[in-house]
């Protein structure tokens, strides 16, 4: 998937789908579940009210994988949301 100018580059044990202007969010664990939830604060100076009506942003987790590979750590697909009113 390509997905805002990523061009689906080699990156640890996967492809980087996603470019551009990245922001990383905290650490998260994946419990036992390996599912991961976390809360986006537009209002935080970090993300700079990224999210506006109109707005699509694309998406992407960076996790460890130990075992997966030589590099230990691998991304998920890429996402892309379009946030309207």
């Amino acid at each position: 998937t390509r997905l805002n100018g990523g061009g689906g580059i080699p990156f640890g044990e996967g492809l980087r789908c996603v470019g551009g202007n990245a922001v990383r969010l905290s650490v998260q664990s994946s419990g036992s579940f390996g599912m991961i939830e976390a809360d986006f604060d537009n209002t935080a100076s970090v993300h700079n009210g990224l999210v506006q009506v109109g707005s699509r942003l694309n998406f992407q987790l960076w996790y460890s994988d130990p075992s997966g590979g030589p590099s230990g750590w691998n991304l998920s697909n890429g996402l892309s949301v379009n946030f309207c009113e």
